[in-house]
């Protein structure tokens, strides 16, 4: 029996959680497509476990074979830009929890996901500024008008009103990029500081 679940994570952790809860319900991980389609077949109740690992993109090939030569299964998956990362599957007595622990490729992805977040943050400040100054500047001759009683005639309904328009269409959809944006800057934030751990872990070890 199989089945496919369509599911999108925004940490390998949270993945990986998703996919041995599954393991404990009893399907076990086949393959994965587009970093989203995730197909399972039936199996006994936590009698897999799966662990996601990084490696150096370099050395995919060998860590792969290491793999199955101590009884893991790599899950195939594709569609997804992850060359460099192995979901390992075994039965849950042969699971080691770690067996290939990698920090450099765990470093490297972090630093190229910082990058990618740099890049759609400065986007998307750059974006939002476009799109809110043009509803900021119609607020002062909005507010001239209004504090204006003779404003308060038929002739400037209109006017008004379109310039309130102007405000909700452009300022709502200036402040959403750039709350897109601050996300982005955050997102960089941790992804650098997950690398720097990961490096400051590696010298201790060295």
């Amino acid at each position: 029996m199989r089945k496919t679940v369509l599911k999108v994570f925004s940490s390998f952790e949270k993945e990986q959680k998703f996919i041995n809860s599954m393991n404990q319900k009893g399907w076990k991980l086949e393959m994965i497509r587009f970093g989203s389609f995730y197909k399972f077949v039936s199996c006994e109740p936590g009698e897999y476990f799966t662990e996601i690992c990084a490696v150096d993109a370099r050395s995919t090939g060998d860590m792969i074979a290491a793999a199955v030569l101590c009884g893991y299964e790599c899950i195939p998956h594709s569609g997804d830009g992850l060359e460099n990362f192995l979901y390992l599957t075994a039965r849950t007595e042969k699971m080691s929890g770690g067996f290939i622990s990698d920090n450099t490729g765990w470093q490297t992805h972090y630093k190229n996901v910082a990058k990618r977040y740099s890049m759609y943050a400065c986007i998307c400040t750059v974006l939002g500024a476009v799109f809110a100054v043009p509803g900021i500047i119609t607020i002062p001759p909005i507010v001239k008008i209004l504090t204006n009683l003779e404003a308060f005639c038929e002739e400037h309904a209109q006017e008004i009103l379109t310039k309130i328009n102007g405000i909700l269409f452009f300022g709502a959809i200036g402040l959403f990029i750039l709350a897109c944006g601050i996300n982005m800057w955050l997102q960089y934030t941790k992804a650098m500081k997950k690398s720097k751990q990961l490096h400051s872990d590696m010298q201790l070890y060295e």
